[in-house]
């Protein structure tokens, strides 16, 4: 039999909606990971759209996150490796920086990992020789698979930069876990951040007038201008000056400051500085991000000692010599010689993983607790940074703060202020006549704005002419 003639159609339908059961994580990784060693802030949307271009294969949400946390791991390590090796970490660092702190705590029954304290010697040889006798206490929390916060205790050296002292790595920002980091290492800080402080206090008394009068009298540089602003402030809200009266005036007020401590800075904004400067380790696994801090920190180092060689080593250091003619007196610690016994000491980088010794015990990771919703990445911002609009109460009309929470008096019980009065529109034809018969004026009989003719040109409305229409007759 011979086919002469044929007329088949075949038309294959196959999976209109895109999804492949053979697209999984594992597959995914290994078709974005190149990409994700190169954009570290890849986004899950970005992911899913390029194996759509290239492929044509839809994936979900969940599949892309699973395939870039494969990738994450692959490259930077995996978290709960990460506390296993924390031990031999803590051995290993005053092996090659002896005289360092650096200590790991755990629970007794579980074995889970409470606490991590990390200080090198060549950091605590600098507080002593010539650093300026301030401290900065700040904390931030770790963006990683098991969270946490960081905890750290800064320094400024004469040439006003950062200098990192000790760092502490626990579950949460609390009262205990201050006390416990202090207590390790010894040290106190005697000086509040009067930007804190303040967002306390407009949390009752409010208004720009308050905040340049309680910022005046915390940066006066004498008593006299302090007292000044402070008697305004008395004048205009006596609260708010008792509110402050609260807190002895060495902690806040800039005029009032030890001239032991060398220091004019009412804010913690060198703190904040910091945690800046280490947001690129802060997501990595607990033994990364000290490891890289160990790298930075002798770099910082280096770079500074290098810096001061080409100063001039008898003189003063080049922000102290800026401000030589404004002052008369300048202390010790803004001296070349005083910033080179400060970065006099040297930080070791620590050994790789593989030579270090294993400890005859491990730590667990901490338990993982998620709240509700995606994790946070970037904090929740105040009004008075850009943040969004506060909730209003509805009951009393107040902010921060709703109903159910509600202190206050109801707003219909409110009684109204005396000293507000109503406004009223005065640039209408209607007042504008009232005012010029009480001052004896001849005013039209028709006050109306149809009498008025419009200043953009035209007929007055009253003397337009009508239509005409013809009619049928």
């Amino acid at each position: 039999m011979v086919l002469r003639k044929r007329s088949i159609q075949y038309v294959c339908e196959g999976n209109t909606n895109g999804f492949n059961k053979l697209a999984n994580a594992q597959w995914i990784t290994v078709e974005i990971e190149k990409l994700v060693r190169d954009v570290t802030t890849l986004t899950l949307k970005s992911v899913a759209v390029r194996i759509k271009k290239k492929f044509g294969v839809v994936i979900s949400y969940y599949t892309a996150w699973n395939a870039k946390t494969i990738c994450m791991e692959k490259i930077v390590g995996s978290y709960d490796e990460g506390y296993k090796q924390l031990l031999a970490l803590c051995h290993e660092i005053p092996h090659t920086n002896p005289g360092s702190i650096a200590s790991t705590w755990r629970e007794d029954t579980s074995l889970q990992w409470t606490e991590t304290c990390v200080a090198f010697k060549a950091s605590l040889d600098g507080l002593v020789n010539r650093c300026r006798p301030i401290l900065g206490l700040d904390g931030f929390f770790l963006k990683g698979k098991y969270v946490g916060v960081c905890l750290s205790i800064l320094g400024l050296d004469a040439n006003n930069g950062l200098f990192a002292i000790a760092v502490f790595l626990c579950k949460s920002k609390c009262k205990e876990s201050w006390t416990s980091f202090l207590l390790k290492v010894q040290y106190h800080l005697m000086l509040f951040c009067f930007r804190h402080m303040y967002k306390n206090m407009k949390k009752y008394h409010k208004g720009s007038y308050l905040e340049r009068l309680t910022w005046g009298a915390t940066k006066a540089l004498r008593k006299v201008g302090k007292q000044i602003f402070m008697y305004k402030l008395a004048d205009v809200d006596p609260s708010a000056k008792a509110w402050l009266d609260q807190e002895p005036y060495d902690h806040w007020c800039r005029s009032h400051f030890d001239f032991t401590s060398k220091c004019e800075h009412i804010t913690n904004n060198f703190s904040e500085s910091f945690n800046w400067w280490i947001m690129k380790i802060r997501d990595k696994p607990l033994q990364k991000s000290i490891k890289r801090l160990n790298l930075m920190i002798m770099k910082l180092m280096f770079e500074r000692r290098t810096k001061a060689a080409t100063w001039d080593q008898d003189g003063l250091v080049p922000r102290a010599a800026a401000h030589l003619e404004k002052v008369i007196y300048c202390s010790h610690y803004h001296f070349v010689s005083a910033y080179n016994a400060m970065y006099s000491g040297v930080v070791h980088p620590v050994s790789d993983s593989s030579h270090w010794e294993k400890p005859p015990t491990h730590v667990k990771p901490p338990p993982l607790v998620r709240g509700p919703g995606r994790p946070r990445k970037v904090r929740i911002k105040g009004v008075d940074e850009g943040g969004g609009s506060q909730k209003r109460c509805s009951k009393c009309g107040g902010f921060g703060h709703n109903k159910k929470t509600c202190k206050g008096v109801p707003a219909a019980d409110i009684q109204p202020n005396p000293s507000i009065k109503p406004c009223t529109r005065t640039d209408i034809p209607s007042h504008q006549a009232a005012y010029r018969r009480a001052m004896g004026i001849e005013t039209p009989t028709n006050t109306t704005r149809r009498t008025y003719v419009n200043n953009k040109g035209g007929r007055p409305l009253g003397s337009r002419p009508k239509p005409v229409f013809a009619s049928n007759t």
